[in-house]
């Protein structure tokens, strides 16, 4: 039986309330999926390889809106755009669309939606900024969170916990993220 069924017969047969742990297996057993979503990004960089401009398109499905969780006459669904319409990023220029593309699959929430999609794709997208623009990832994420002072705090801490920029033995890497 499903963990809920079984809790429900544990319960009745100690008469008092019963933790139930879910597996993994269980847990994703009868879910819905997370919303699959497509982005583009462009930015301009400054003279120091800092963006001056920054553009974000991300198309998929509105899960608010799928579940009928948003709120009358909502055309952009907030959960689909959690982590990129609030980067932490200083960006002087930011413009941020969406397209609302439901590709018929029940969607569900599966701990988080928009902040752990979103948050992948921009921390790829600074990165290829870093590339761009010759700098070191930690230190060019550290030059754009001006605004955002936890956040730094955390990247330089998670940096020296990494022993960022110390060498590294044959086939290992390290990356970085906000």
């Amino acid at each position: 039986r499903p963990p809920a069924q079984r809790a429900g017969a544990d319960q009745r047969a100690v008469g008092r309330p019963v933790q139930v742990i879910w597996t993994r297996e269980d847990d994703i057993q009868h879910g819905f999926y997370r919303p699959a979503t497509y982005n583009v990004f462009r930015a301009a960089l400054d003279g120091s390889g800092k963006p001056e401009a920054w553009w974000n398109r991300v198309v998929g499905p509105g899960i608010l809106i799928q579940k009928g969780r948003a709120a009358a006459g909502v055309t952009i669904d907030p959960a689909a755009m959690e982590g990129v319409r609030n980067m932490p990023y200083d960006v002087p220029n930011v413009r941020v669309e969406w397209v609302n593309k439901d590709f018929g699959i029940p969607l569900g929430f599966w701990r988080s939606v928009g902040p752990s999609q979103n948050a992948f794709i921009v921390e790829s997208f600074v990165d290829e900024l870093a590339h761009a623009a010759g700098k070191d990832p930690v230190q060019y994420r550290l030059s754009l969170l001006g605004k955002s002072p936890r956040h730094r705090a955390v990247l330089e801490l998670a940096a020296q916990e990494a022993g960022w920029g110390t060498p590294l033995p044959p086939g290992r890497a390290r990356g970085i993220a906000v």
